[in-house]
């Protein structure tokens, strides 16, 4: 009897065991039905029906969405205006045609250079270093056609109420003036200007919208990018190179082993062999230059590093570069000169400057 019993025990449990599978099963089956939606309505039809929508913030966390759209441009800053007009960066050779006078200048970039000379004991050209904005300068120096416009436009104005002008003609005739016009000399158009005064240069330069270079502006542009003692290099003086004392001129320490081709004055541009690493002709030789500065013996020892402007004050001028009659020495890129601001003689004249912008 009692094993009967233990069978019919085993039985009910086994029973009531299939009937919870069943239910569970059951239970199964309408949650499956319930989650996939038989109208195609439940929370997963998304997954099978592209045109339901889904917001993914639903289910991401903000750092996974930004994740997931790494383009999200709402996002970003707006790019910053630019405002002001940065100086352009020209590279060397740059050029620019003046349109009062029909002068090429060429660019000299911004950069650092050994002013002076440091194969020397002398205090007047010791070896500084300087540093300089960039700026254009005129290729050559300025013509007697050119400065005749100036006058027939401005006058031979006296400077400061005394006898001097800004040029002088008293020992030079290659610009003359006949029924109230200035004009060149035949032949000597394209010379360049002579017995002109520091205040006829400065005048020039202002009324064509430029001025006078430095004395740094006009050295860095002589020495190139090399710091050459010559504007051609370190080689001797050649016929083809420049415009200087030579066997053509009386000069008592003329090179008479040398021939220039000229007694005087040559055309601007005559002597492309001797033109600087910047393109810029007759740095040495020709005529003296006259350039912004006051002379001071001892200036360079007090140099500002950063864009010098010589000094304050003074009584005379610096003149740099060499004319036809001097001699090579005195044409150096090194080589500084002075006279009064009202000096005038055959073998100086000028060249002008202006700014980047």
């Amino acid at each position: 009897m009692a094993e009967r019993k233990n069978k019919r025990d085993l039985l009910s449990i086994l029973g009531w065991v299939f009937i919870g599978l069943v239910f569970v099963f059951l239970l199964m089956g309408i949650g499956a039905s319930i989650l996939m939606g038989k109208q195609g309505k439940g929370p997963l039809a998304n997954l099978a029906d592209p045109s339901a929508t889904f917001s993914p913030t639903v289910r991401m966390s903000p750092t996974l969405y930004f994740t997931f759209t790494p383009t999200y441009t709402a996002t970003q800053s707006p790019t910053p205006t630019v405002t002001g007009t940065p100086t352009p960066v020209r590279p060397v050779g740059s050029f620019q045609i003046n349109d009062a006078d029909g002068m090429k200048l060429f660019y000299i970039p911004q950069d650092a250079f050994m002013m002076g000379w440091e194969e020397t004991d002398s205090e007047e050209i010791q070896a500084h270093k300087v540093y300089l904005d960039g700026y254009w300068i005129d290729e050559t120096e300025v013509t007697n056609e050119m400065y005749a416009r100036f006058l027939n436009e401005v006058g031979n104005i006296v400077v400061e109420g005394e006898l001097f002008a800004y040029l002088e003609q008293d020992e030079y005739d290659q610009l003359y003036i006949e029924d109230g016009i200035w004009m060149a000399l035949e032949g000597y158009e394209k010379h360049p200007v002579a017995q002109v005064t520091w205040f006829g240069a400065e005048a020039y330069c202002e009324w064509a919208g430029r001025r006078l270079p430095t004395e740094a502006e006009w050295e860095k542009a002589a020495k190139g990018l090399s710091g050459f003692l010559y504007p051609w290099g370190e080689s001797p003086a050649a016929g083809n190179l420049l415009n200087f004392a030579d066997l053509n001129t009386t000069a008592r320490f003329a090179d008479e082993s040398i021939d220039d081709g000229f007694a005087e004055t040559a055309p601007v541009g005559s002597y492309p062999d001797g033109a600087s690493e910047y393109g810029l002709l007759d740095m040495a030789g020709n005529v003296k230059e006259w350039v912004a500065d006051w002379y001071d013996k001892n200036y360079y020892a007090n140099s500002p590093a950063k864009n010098p402007q010589g000094p304050e004050n003074g009584e005379l001028r610096v003149l740099r570069g060499g004319g036809w009659y001097d001699s090579l020495l005195n044409s150096s890129t090194v080589h500084r000169m002075y006279q009064k601001p009202v000096y005038h003689k055959p073998f100086i004249g000028f060249r002008c400057a202006s700014d980047p912008d």
